[in-house]
């Protein structure tokens, strides 16, 4: 799939330098982080296109040098032409494109100068990399990566308005969700705290004068001129027949930060989807 030389290849070669090879080489180790959650957010086959976008970056940068994938998300280059200094530059170009890309990569670099044992060599790069990945999950990159693929599966669904499916995904995370007729001020709950159903209660069920009360009483007052932008359901119909949703960070007086999602539902004009969910916050500096 990815054009690369395989596992079988690299054990091969591996035994070849080592018979063969007394002149300087520089080896690195990669692994392609969060493969796994790629495939389960959104799908395997954007997986495989992750895959082939950093095999071609790897050929772009490194194109003369040997380029492995020796299992699903690691890869080994074995470069011949360039420096342990070169190879790294070459390296840092490579992974800024990737992360332009949303792709990130820990890696680990080895140098050579005598032809010393290469599964050694290969071994040491390992660890190295293995060091790089840890340093990315303790600095919380990694709970950052997820957010990340959590929003983009919202984009996507909300897209394709693929309700059904947002909300199984969401499932963990949200703590309202409504089915609200901007036309008629009517709501059909999905999800509903007791606390809101007695904002709704003392309103007669408007979903409008649940906003404001919600607004007046739990919003952080530095949040609250925004959020009640979203009382003028005109404009909400409007940005949402443009962009396709509406996103609205907020905080709320507990400090608890949360995000509004506001999108079409596919069997009526008049209805839109709105979700609360919590943010997780947990990983940030």
């Amino acid at each position: 799939m990815t054009g690369l030389l395989n596992r079988n290849a690299f054990d091969d070669d591996v035994e070849f330098i080592q018979a063969t090879h007394d002149k300087p080489l520089t080896v690195m180790y990669m692994d392609l982080i969060g493969l796994h959650e790629i495939n389960n957010h959104l799908g395997h086959a954007r997986g495989d296109v992750v895959l082939c976008e950093l095999a071609d970056a790897a050929r772009a940068y490194f194109g003369d040098d040997n380029i492995y994938r020796i299992g699903g998300d690691e890869f080994v280059i074995i470069s011949f032409a360039h420096s342990m200094a070169q190879s790294a530059r070459q390296m840092g170009y490579m992974r800024q494109e990737l992360l332009d890309h949303g792709c990130e990569l820990s890696v680990g670099m080895a140098e050579s100068d005598d032809g010393e044992d290469i599964p050694d060599l290969v071994n040491q790069a390992e660890n190295e990399m293995r060091k790089d990945k840890k340093r990315y999950y303790a600095s919380g990159s990694g709970k950052r990566q997820l957010r990340t693929l959590n929003k983009q599966l919202e984009d996507i669904l909300v897209r394709n308005k693929d309700m059904e499916s947002l909300l199984q995904h969401l499932n963990t995370r949200y703590s309202i969700a409504y089915v609200v007729n901007l036309r008629a001020d009517t709501q059909r709950p999905v999800v509903v705290p007791g606390y809101v159903q007695k904002m709704l209660d003392k309103h007669g069920g408007s979903f409008h004068e649940m906003l404001l009360d919600y607004c007046d009483k739990l919003v952080a007052p530095a949040y609250r001129d925004g959020f009640r932008m979203l009382f003028d359901y005109d404009y909400v119909r409007d940005r949402i027949c443009r962009e396709g949703a509406i996103r609205y960070a907020y905080v709320r007086n507990d400090g608890e930060r949360f995000l509004i999602t506001i999108f079409p539902d596919t069997h009526s004009v008049d209805e839109v989807m709105w979700v609360f969910a919590k943010e997780d916050t947990s990983s940030e500096e």
